[in-house]
């Protein structure tokens, strides 16, 4: 006989991330309710002007807006742990009318764009007060006091020609508290609150597509965000815009201390290509942090120039730790054959 865990697999195959989320959520872990999420990294952050820099808009490329062709909802929720039936067609409905009056994403009926289709992936999770690591069966006779999780996931995924790499995901979850077993109108409040996430989840993905083809106000003002998600994708987002105007703001967050905020600096300086980046580059690199330097030495060798290769001739010659001559060497040997591939 299949186990609760097993069953829960089953039930999400495709959703490799929404089953990690619950799993989390079945081992007792706390997860943020999915306004809190919105609040924390959506467009409320974006729009407040915070940090917005002279220059956010100077040589600057918006990526092609997305188009959404098709919408379609599933209820990924195991059969046997299924205690609430979601309305599909309802969520689907407010997708339509959020996505709409944003106005952030190209319809069906519009030109142009980059062409997407956008599924919805939702499951709920019920367990008794008290028994996260359990959840509860349709066919339990359980009474009592319980919680009902739902989870989200929204995967946006290129047709065709897009110039996106690949599908982009986000996720969403509330809570409600339950008596077992659900009568009729406790139900429709789940389903109430199932179009409350739906909702803030969307509006993080319609922050996302501002920041990737929206003015370029938005990517300064996210930069200026207390939230390190937000900041993060927004650096990222100034790099694959070529937003050279930008490059002394992302050479500010070299030294963030949040790692994922100073990796995006990292890469978004290199996907710029401007050779002021060397410098601050340079300056940011701690010898004791072999990981952050490789990453670093590997940026220096990207961008290339005088400055650069001075940079690395100097280390990979007169460091006192041989790992970090050679790491250096090694950089230095691919700008090198870099450059001389360069017509």
């Amino acid at each position: 006989m299949q186990t609760d865990r097993q069953l829960i697999r089953a039930g999400l195959v495709g959703m490799a991330a929404l089953s990690l989320a619950l799993m989390a959520t079945l081992c007792g872990c706390k997860r943020k309710p999915a306004r809190a999420q919105v609040d924390a990294g959506g467009r409320g952050d974006a729009d407040s002007g915070a940090g917005a820099g002279p220059g956010a808009a100077a040589d600057d490329t918006p990526l092609p807006r997305t188009r959404i062709i098709e919408i379609k909802v599933a209820d990924a929720t195991p059969p046997p742990l299924r205690l609430v039936t979601l309305d599909g067609a309802r969520l689907r409905e407010v997708a339509q009318r959020v996505l709409a009056a944003s106005d952030a994403f190209l319809g069906e009926a519009d030109s142009g764009g980059a062409t997407h289709k956008l599924q919805i992936d939702v499951a709920s999770l019920t367990t008794a007060k008290g028994k996260p690591d359990r959840p509860v069966q349709a066919s339990d006779k359980t009474r009592g006091p319980a919680i009902t999780e739902i989870l989200l996931e929204i995967t946006l995924t290129p047709v065709g020609g897009s110039p996106e790499d690949g599908p982009r995901l986000t996720r969403g979850v509330a809570q409600r508290e339950v008596q077992l077993p659900i009568a009729a109108d406790v139900a429709a409040r789940v389903q109430v609150d199932a179009e409350r996430a739906l909702e803030g989840t969307l509006e993080t993905l319609i922050a996302e597509e501002r920041l990737r083809s929206g003015d370029p106000a938005e990517i300064g003002a996210a930069l200026g965000s207390p939230d390190p998600e937000l900041k993060a994708m927004a650096i990222r987002y100034a790099g694959a815009r070529r937003s050279r105007g930008l490059v002394g703001r992302l050479a500010g967050f070299l030294r963030d201390p949040d790692t994922d905020v100073r990796d995006a600096a990292i890469g978004a300086l290199v996907e710029i290509g401007d050779p002021s980046a060397v410098k601050p580059l340079t300056e940011a690199i701690e010898f004791k942090d072999l990981d952050s330097m490789r990453r670093i030495l590997d940026a220096l060798a990207a961008l290339g120039g005088d400055d650069a290769q001075s940079y690395l001739e100097l280390v990979s010659s007169g460091h006192e730790d041989p790992r970090i001559r050679a790491l250096a060497a090694a950089a230095l040997e691919r700008m090198q054959r870099k450059a001389t591939r360069t017509p």
